[in-house]
């Protein structure tokens, strides 16, 4: 196929080509690479910026073999990052056999449980310069520690992590970014010893209760963002991470374990931000009454929580000290009566309410029997009166994490 059989294009300049490919299917795109040089430097230089980053579900993305492999080809010198769903063999032979030098980022998800740890080397051929990576498969491990500069590693999906490599990746890499939740209770665990880990860079760990005893044996200076994976006495948690960390290194949590807000208060974890998640459970009137006892505390959050017992005005009133409460998808009484004056009227800033996808609880009578049943009702919310101080939205929230536990330190 050459140029001569497209003569209209003869007399559009590369801008107006440029207009047109780009609404072409990728399919479309990869034969425009045949044709001849000149539409291949345009293809390339739209694909510059729109596979830098590459996220592929090859399910979704029916290439043929030879469609992919000249799609790879070209990508390969420019491209920084892939996120790889449903990789198969015959896909990872085709995407070996290029290099990828500015690749920085390589995630595999839905898991391609092929990979051996012989394939870890030949990632490392194909990612020299790798610096986060998410690996999925039968992996103990071994060679995961190749890439001297690799600062993020998410080893979750490594179905047959070894202690003994495990150990190796800790003393020889300085991560950040460290995604663990493999070592449950358990003799192996017993075995974890990080006493000659390097932890003094890392900032988010994510991990379960089991493994995180062992992580506090050594100081963690940076460390922003922890998430616990499995349910635990928040109690003796909370014991545990305030021997290490002050109660003011805590800036944040977000928990959907039962009676977190109670032992903020007992413990006085001065928050700045709670949100709690999915918490069926009545909120005590004690706790809504102390809850200006957490003097720093700004956003209170609730999420997927039932708070039809709960007077919301009262709520408003007894923490002075916050700027938003925000209520989502939360159940409440069918209808909400506020005074904006009365709210904020005794306030020096402004307070905050918002409101997102709520539903109400209403009694339904039955001729023959009087029962109650829950029927999702949109909550009318009626509020009287206005004031500079008080101010209602209905926004969406920021997105949550929905993990049994987040803390964020300042």
């Amino acid at each position: 196929m050459t140029r001569k059989f497209f003569p209209a294009m003869d007399i559009l300049n590369a801008d107006c080509l440029r207009e047109i490919i780009i609404h072409l299917s990728l399919q479309d795109q990869i034969a425009l690479l045949q044709v001849n040089r000149y539409l291949q430097q345009i293809v390339q230089s739209l694909w510059i910026t729109k596979y830098k980053h590459n996220s592929i579900n090859f399910v979704e993305k029916s290439l043929k073999d030879e469609d992919l492999e000249r799609f790879f080809k070209t990508i390969k010198d420019f491209a920084e990052s892939f996120e790889l769903r449903f990789l198969d063999e015959q896909k990872y032979k085709l995407l070996k056999k290029f290099t990828y030098p500015q690749i920085k980022t390589v995630r595999l998800t839905i898991h391609p449980c092929f990979i051996r740890d012989e394939d870890i080397k030949d990632f490392h051929l194909m990612f020299p310069n790798l610096r986060v990576f998410s690996p999925h498969g039968n992996l103990t491990g071994r060679y995961l520690d190749l890439w001297p500069n690799l600062t993020e590693l998410n080893l979750s999906y490594c179905y047959k992590l070894e202690l003994s490599y495990f150990h190796s990746i800790m003393r020889s890499l300085h991560l950040e970014h460290l995604e663990l939740n493999m070592f449950p209770m358990s003799k192996q665990c017993e075995q974890l010893d990080l006493k000659e880990a390097n932890l003094e860079n890392l900032k988010y760990l994510r991990l379960n209760t089991y493994e995180l005893y062992y992580f506090l044996v050594k100081p963690m200076p940076k460390l922003q963002h922890l998430y616990i994976t499995n349910q635990y006495n928040p109690r003796q948690l909370f014991d545990v991470i305030l021997s290490v960390w002050r109660a003011r290194d805590i800036r944040k949590l977000e928990t959907n374990v039962k009676n977190v807000l109670a032992n903020c208060l007992e413990m006085r974890m001065n928050v700045e931000e709670l949100c709690i998640i999915n918490d069926d459970n009545v909120l005590p009137q004690n706790v809504i009454r102390s809850l200006h006892l957490l003097d720093d505390l700004r956003v209170l959050r609730f999420k997927s929580c039932d708070l039809t017992t709960i007077n919301i005005a009262e709520l408003l009133r007894s923490i002075p000290q916050i700027d938003e409460i925000s209520l989502e998808s939360c159940r409440l009484p069918a209808q909400l009566k506020l005074n904006a004056v009365e709210l904020g009227e005794e306030r020096s800033k402004l307070l905050r309410l918002n409101f997102w996808q709520n539903i109400g609880r209403r009694l339904r009578n039955s001729p023959e029997r009087e029962y109650r049943q829950n029927t999702p009702q949109s909550v009318d919310v009626i509020i009287k009166g206005e004031h500079s101080f008080f101010e209602f939205t209905e926004i969406p929230g920021v997105d949550l994490y929905f993990e049994p536990l987040y803390i964020q330190f300042r």
